[in-house]
């Protein structure tokens, strides 16, 4: 996306990401310092689409628990 002209702020908005993270990714792209063992190369090996669905299940799993939480406080009335 950079390569096609787009800006940082631009795609983060787009992704709903965060610009410092495309700054990392872009920065690993060209060529990362960090040690092989080093956690930043841990976590920069998980995929944009990786992101996304963990992102998109644990929206999922935060309206569940959100649903969880209102249906206590409807039976803990009615008791």
């Amino acid at each position: 996306m950079i390569a096609s002209g787009r800006t940082v702020p631009d795609i983060a908005r787009s992704l709903g990401l965060g610009e410092n993270i495309i700054y990392r990714w872009r920065r690993e792209a060209l060529g990362s310092t960090a040690l092989p063992d080093s956690p930043q190369v841990a976590a920069s090996q998980i995929s944009l689409s990786e992101h996304l669905a963990l992102q998109k299940r644990l929206r999922e799993v935060e309206m569940e628990r959100d649903i969880l939480k209102k249906a206590v406080g409807i039976f803990s009335r009615l008791q």
